[in-house]
């Protein structure tokens, strides 16, 4: 289920935030003008830093479909959107497509190391 947010103008909000986290992770988002006569306007600043070492923040402009990759070395990574206009902000349900892979891996040494131990066991 996605979740909804409701800016009102010149307001400064926070999206994401993640501390401590070194998976790559694709950020992203909707905006949409909540009137029809009003025109979507306002910035996306994205703020990382890879552990101690912050990076300048990046900004862009606010649009209907926004994305924000978090890379390996991106520790510390958070989203602030500001809105001109008052805006509805749609944060669509993560999925983990990456987790069952790490899951398969986690399972897959497991066995082995198993495996190992019981044959090193045998008389």
């Amino acid at each position: 289920m996605a979740k909804t947010i409701y800016l009102y103008p010149g307001r400064r909000i926070k999206i994401f935030s993640r501390s401590f986290s070194s998976m790559p992770l694709d950020y992203v988002f909707e905006a949409h003008a909540l009137h029809a006569k009003d025109s979507l306007s306002g910035k996306v600043e994205i703020r990382g830093s890879q552990w101690l070492m912050p990076k300048p923040p990046h900004i862009q402009p606010l649009g209907e479909y926004n994305e924000a990759y978090a890379g390996m070395w991106d520790t510390f990574f958070s989203i602030y959107v500001t809105a001109d206009t008052e805006t509805e902000i749609v944060i669509p349900h993560r999925r983990f497509g990456s987790l069952k892979w790490i899951v398969a891996v986690v399972i897959i040494v497991v066995l082995l190391v198993a495996t190992v131990l019981v044959i090193g066991m045998a008389p």
